[in-house]
């Protein structure tokens, strides 16, 4: 669910690849299709706080078919950078605010990495990290709301191990059960992906280990049915000679929690990340992803696995010589068809330029470009869809007149 903007403002480098193979690269115009304007209606600029950044940007959209969406960020309390906050902002189908800008969490030290999900009465649940004392030793919270705004509950601790717990992501099912992904930092060199699930009262029903092994996985994305099945997307880094493979692997299970499948689903030669997940309403999960093709040449790849865990054949969502990354998918619970936004900076083969893009493709279910729309200069996308196939895509927008320096932006959509 890449919500954070390390990529264009700093952060750890990744390993580039060492073992690259051959693969058939399909023309610009292959890709690009016809660019039709799906995207509707005018840009909206969701923070009304204006002050400092907001920023790592979620989005989820409710299952209905009338299903309205919520966007949470990260606020920035104060300018040292000490204090952030998590607010969030609803909307209806048609784009409409309701209400006002609602404060999630407002603790002294840092909160970040929001998540949202919706069940089909429009009810929602928010998760975050909370740094205890900003000490690094993050847990994941949680806060229940009503259709209405209206809180649900009190607060729930969804991880608190003496270790630190970071990256979540969530997703709800039709009744509002709920299940949380997120990263354990088991050593220094030892990630490892849990998932822990919540009835839609708040109580916790059970976890899974979905990665737990010595090597570093991690950056997980989790999606649901409305019946409850669930799936969880991870990348898992393995040693290769004097570099790391990084590759995508997915666990399926039961609205109980019992494991399905564990496969990968991408594990080339070369490395893959940033995995991000959506199911439609038969338990078939769509996987966007993040390929380096060669050092600054990136391309985004999807792949379907079915209801049985068989998966398709991959499918090429961009594939151009530019650097393409930071995907995100929402798909039509109905039709299959899906969503990806992503980010995109031109490349020379030598060194990146912008201007910065954010591109936003529609596919069908089988892989097939429908639309391509170019939205400017935004960042680490977040896309909901509802039941008829409206989807809301949020993101961050860069020293935009209105805003101190970074804000929070949205557009709708519509994909039948």
């Amino acid at each position: 669910m890449k919500k954070l903007l390390a990529k264009v403002f700093g952060g750890e480098a990744r390993p580039q690849p060492t073992r690259p193979t051959s693969g058939f690269r399909p023309s610009m115009e292959v890709l690009e299709g016809r660019a039709l304007m799906s995207v509707v209606g005018p840009e909206l600029h969701v923070n009304t706080i204006t002050s400092l950044y907001q920023d790592q940007v979620a989005v989820s959209s409710s299952p209905a078919s009338n299903g309205g969406s919520v966007v949470a960020w990260r606020h920035q309390y104060n300018t040292t950078g000490t204090d952030t906050d998590i607010h969030i902002q609803r909307y209806d189908q048609f784009g409409n605010r309701l209400g006002g800008e609602i404060t999630v969490a407002a603790g002294i030290y840092r909160e970040s990495q929001p998540s949202v999900a919706m069940d089909g009465a429009g009810n929602f649940v928010v998760v975050w990290v909370d740094d205890v004392n900003n000490s690094g030793n993050t847990n994941i919270l949680a806060q229940r709301f009503f259709a209405n705004g209206n809180r649900n509950g009190g607060v729930i601790t969804v991880a608190n191990d003496a270790r630190a717990e970071y990256d979540p992501d969530v997703a709800m099912d039709w009744a509002g059960n709920f299940a949380v992904s997120y990263t354990l930092q088991y050593s220094a060199n030892d990630r490892d992906v849990y998932v822990r699930r919540f009835a839609a009262n708040g109580t916790a029903i059970g976890s899974n280990v979905v990665a737990g092994s010595g090597l570093n996985e991690y950056s997980a994305s989790i999606a649901r049915t409305a019946d409850g099945r669930f799936a969880v997307a991870y990348q898992i880094d393995r040693p290769s000679g004097n570099s790391i493979d990084s590759d995508i692997l997915l666990n399926r299970y039961t609205a109980a929690g019992a494991l399905l499948t564990s496969q990968a689903v991408a594990n080339t030669g070369r490395n893959e990340y940033s995995p991000d997940i959506a199911m439609d309403a038969f338990g078939n999960t769509t996987l966007v992803y993040e390929e380096a093709y060669a050092n600054l040449d990136h391309d985004i790849r999807a792949r379907r696995i079915s209801n049985t865990g068989a998966l398709s054949s991959t499918m090429y969502v961009d594939g151009s010589t530019d650097y393409e990354f930071a995907p995100a998918v929402a798909v039509n619970p109905s039709t299959g068809k899906f969503v990806v936004a992503y980010q995109r900076l031109r490349s020379n083969g030598s060194q990146l330029s912008g201007p910065n893009q954010q591109i936003v493709r529609e596919m069908t279910a089988d892989g097939l470009i429908l639309n391509t729309v170019n939205l400017g200069d935004r960042f680490t996308a977040s896309i909901g869809m509802n039941g008829s196939g409206t989807y809301f895509i949020g993101d961050v927008g860069y020293n935009v007149p209105g805003d101190q320096g970074l804000g929070i932006f949205a557009r709708r959509g519509v994909l039948v």
